[in-house]
């Protein structure tokens, strides 16, 4: 398990920035003794600006989101789209880009468009840095 902290607005007080915490988890399924799936879960949360609440430890947060990200062995060898589930609430919905010619780096790049602008917030560039890194990371274990 990953986790990671973001203090976005850097250029603003602490007390008028957003902070967003988020972490991945990492989950690997076999079948047959073979590699068939890897399940990355992304939970991130966004907390209140509110200024001495927060800074005394006081986190109020208002938006948690998971994202979870299936990439199986068609995915990386036959080049298909990522399964990728947005849960806000209870209810999952299926991010799917239209353009099925488009590669699985630029699907998790508009992924990550996507959640800035459903969130109306700027989500830490480390995210989408980790969004492509684990799939790389997950092509390579499945072409071993």
């Amino acid at each position: 398990m990953s986790k990671f902290l973001a203090n976005v607005n850097s250029n603003s007080k602490p007390e008028d920035s957003q902070v967003i915490n988020w972490e991945v988890i990492k989950n690997r399924e076999y079948h047959n003794n073979s590699l068939s799936k890897i399940i990355n879960l992304y939970i991130i949360k966004i907390y209140e600006p509110q200024s001495n609440e927060f800074l005394l430890g006081n986190k109020h947060h208002f938006n948690t989101l998971l994202i979870r990200i299936t990439i199986t062995r068609e995915n990386i060898l036959a080049n298909k789209l990522l399964t990728i589930e947005i849960m806000k609430g209870i209810f999952p919905d299926m991010f799917n880009n239209n353009s099925k010619k488009r590669s699985n780096i630029l699907h998790l790049q508009d992924l990550y468009s996507h959640l800035c602008y459903t969130l109306n917030a700027t989500l830490p560039k480390d995210m989408e840095e980790n969004f492509i890194k684990e799939y790389k990371d997950a092509a390579s274990l499945f072409k071993i």
